[in-house]
């Protein structure tokens, strides 16, 4: 049996889809229509109907099943209480399971694992702690804000859940909006693409690298690095690394060793 949000956008969806088409609009008031439409209760948080298909969920098998075989359709947001159905060619991004992984000492005070109050603010707060952006990207990175939120144009509002700069050894800038997921989410492309933007209308003479952070199921950590692919409008992951914090007692001399000889690229 369909969930209630499943039904309410698949009756969206199915009110304005048309063959001919690659994408088209709703209002934020139509997911409250078509609740009532289909006989079930009003929505009290209606984003999170938006949140589940971009971040938790796929869309219903119904809705995927009208795409082509080599696209996904994805709900971008184009203005304050406007979403956009568009047809992409990959919805989200997966944790690549055959990467070996980092370890690193564990910095994290014990306070904030005793006292996390959620996994992404817990993961938010080890990767600061433990300078793991620094470590990822080979820059000095600081952290300029968390939860940014702000409105871009052709896009509407957005949040990025941490903003850092970065400055390399030639001096120069950049800019790094990090996307933070627990393990059983995923990391979407529309939040991905809102982060390119966000960098190219916020920070236009800034470099920009939108990394994502990721738990993995045995609580280590995947960070990945997006780039623009050379068709322009694609995006794919340029790096991906695992780390796992472990002890400083757990590792071992001949691991440091191990790891000053491997080849970086």
């Amino acid at each position: 049996m369909p969930t209630k949000y499943e039904q309410i956008i698949t009756h969206i969806f199915d009110d304005h889809f048309d063959i001919e088409l690659e994408g088209f609009e709703f209002s934020r008031s139509e997911i409250n229509d078509a609740a009532e439409c289909l006989g079930l209760s009003p929505v009290s948080n209606v984003g999170d109907v938006i949140y589940t298909f971009r971040s938790r969920k796929p869309l219903p098998p119904s809705i995927r099943s009208k795409a082509p075989k080599d696209r996904e359709w994805v709900i971008r947001t184009t203005a304050t209480g406007v979403y956009r159905f568009d047809l992409i060619p990959h919805a989200s991004f997966q944790v690549n399971p055959q990467l070996s992984e980092i370890s690193v000492p564990d910095s994290t005070p014990a306070l904030i694992h005793l006292y996390k109050q959620s996994d992404e603010q817990a993961l938010l707060a080890i990767i600061r702690y433990n300078r793991l952006i620094d470590v990822f990207t080979r820059l000095s990175c600081f952290s300029v804000q968390s939860h940014l939120r702000t409105s871009l144009d052709g896009s509407g509002q957005i949040e990025v859940d941490e903003l850092y700069v970065g400055l390399d050894r030639r001096g120069a800038h950049y800019v790094i909006p990090v996307e933070v997921k627990s393990a059983k989410d995923v990391i979407g492309y529309v939040q991905v693409d809102n982060m390119f933007e966000l960098c190219a209308q916020r920070f236009p003479n800034l470099t920009p690298r939108p990394l994502g952070a990721q738990f993995l199921d045995d609580e280590g950590i995947a960070l990945f690095e997006f780039e623009r692919l050379r068709d322009g409008v694609g995006i794919g992951i340029a790096t991906e690394r695992h780390y796992r914090l472990v002890p400083h007692d757990d590792l071992p001399d001949h691991l440091i060793a191990e790891y000053g000889r491997r080849i970086d690229d």
